[in-house]
């Protein structure tokens, strides 16, 4: 009886921790080293964690490793990784990536940079590798930002067109051919893209616009952004989140999966948010699952 009390505790403690999620913000500030850094947020509640870094350089995008609590910070000559709980620095690494968007294979073998010609370029991660154009995607197509959501699958934003493209990738990583495109919208500005938690959409952060679109079959849409200028998208359990600027301010906005308004916070700190990452806490169904492993369990060493 007494494991069993102690089993039920721990599972309302994992259950009360699955709530958690902390958003890290990377900010550019007012361009400078010491303004230049990750802010931590608890974005149910909009309580500010403190920050870590100092960037030499612009921040141009983010990448999470949950399994070894890691945040990536490329910036353009360089990719530093981080401890996101201690704010530790734990490796820097030479990669030329240059001022572009990029994103991160699923299994962090190679990056994909979005520099606004005919066909990203692929590399391997964290450093530069060997630099591979992954020629023949479209012709006249410009991308500038995209989602490596699956080990072989990119959703790239093409500004020339003004469409999104799904981009099925070779084993390596190196090239691919488009699959889908979505009809020609939105204004021709972009940001960072984000998967919806909850839903089977992603959403890019596109300036004064929303974008969004279906995963299967690119069914577009687009709504006003929360912000005179957004940037930043990081997925939320149930939903997203939204960086950007007003009137001066950097702010975030909590979108549910029907893109419904559930929260808005700000702190002073925050000026420029560039890129977000979201940690996810597993969901209570989780704990109840491995609580109820873990009884079962008791229970037959109980009857031996």
């Amino acid at each position: 009886m007494k494991r069993l009390v102690i089993l039920g505790l721990v599972i309302c403690a994992g259950m009360a921790q699955a709530s958690f999620e902390l958003l890290l913000v990377a900010d550019n500030g007012v361009g400078t080293f010491d303004t230049r850094r990750i802010h931590r947020f608890d974005p149910t509640t909009g309580v500010y964690l403190g920050a870590f870094g100092g960037f030499s350089n612009p921040i141009i995008s983010t990448h999470i490793d949950q399994a070894t609590n890691s945040l990536y910070v490329i910036e353009p000559t360089t990719v530093t990784r981080w401890d996101y709980n201690t704010g530790m620095l734990l490796s820097s690494h030479l990669a030329v990536n240059g001022a572009y968007l990029s994103s991160v294979r699923p299994d962090e073998g190679r990056i994909a940079v979005f520099d606004g010609q005919q066909d990203f370029l692929t590399k391997s991660f964290p450093g530069t590798g060997g630099t591979v154009a992954t020629a023949g995607f479209v012709a006249s197509s410009t991308y500038r930002s995209g989602l490596w959501f699956q080990q072989d699958s990119i959703l790239a934003w093409d500004e020339m067109s003004r469409r999104f493209r799904l981009v099925r990738m070779d084993p390596l990583g190196e090239g691919g051919n488009v699959l889908l495109e979505s009809p020609n919208f939105g204004t021709g500005a972009y940001g960072q893209m984000s998967l919806v938690g909850g839903d089977n959409r992603a959403v890019m952060a596109a300036g004064s616009e929303l974008r969004f679109t279906t995963l299967d079959s690119l069914s577009p849409g687009s709504m006003a952004s929360p912000f005179g200028l957004s940037n930043a998208a990081a997925r939320a359990h149930d939903g997203f989140y939204i960086g950007g600027i007003n009137s001066g301010t950097g702010r975030v906005t909590y979108y549910d999966r029907n893109f419904n308004v559930r929260g808005i916070f700000t702190n002073t700190a925050l000026m420029d948010p560039v890129s977000m990452q979201t940690v996810l806490a597993p969901e209570p169904g989780t704990f109840a699952a491995v609580g109820v492993g873990v009884a079962a369990l008791l229970r037959r060493r109980k009857k031996k």
